[in-house]
């Protein structure tokens, strides 16, 4: 199986076309600080930088993490939201420009 899958494909795509936002829609809230379906006490994380997200070096994580390291050189995608696709509303609100998932994103210079 690809090291790339459809996580860097489509964070890819938002890069080459310009986008600034990169919306995944998962069947999970967002990132947790551990596996939410095995551990009770996972605390979620609704915003997080890159960088500091790549340092923490979870041992699950709902993208890829070479989607996270091209999202810290990236020229035109400045974040990307994670949102759960299985609950109403959640694309519509991140279309909107709101955050119901993650918010991962990458330090401005």
């Amino acid at each position: 199986i690809p090291p790339h899958r459809t996580d860097v494909g489509a964070f890819l795509t938002a890069e080459v076309i310009g986008a600034k936002r990169c919306i995944l829609v998962k069947d999970e809230r967002g990132l947790f600080n551990a596996d939410p379906k095995k551990q009770d006490a996972a605390e979620f994380i609704q915003e997080v930088e890159v960088e500091k997200l790549i340092a923490r070096d979870l041992e699950d994580l709902p993208v890829e993490r070479a989607m996270l390291e091209a999202l810290v050189t990236a020229r035109s995608v400045h974040e990307v939201l994670l949102i759960n696709g299985r609950e109403k509303g959640q694309l519509t609100r991140a279309l909107q420009g709101e955050n119901p998932g993650t918010r991962i994103f990458r330090r401005q210079d």
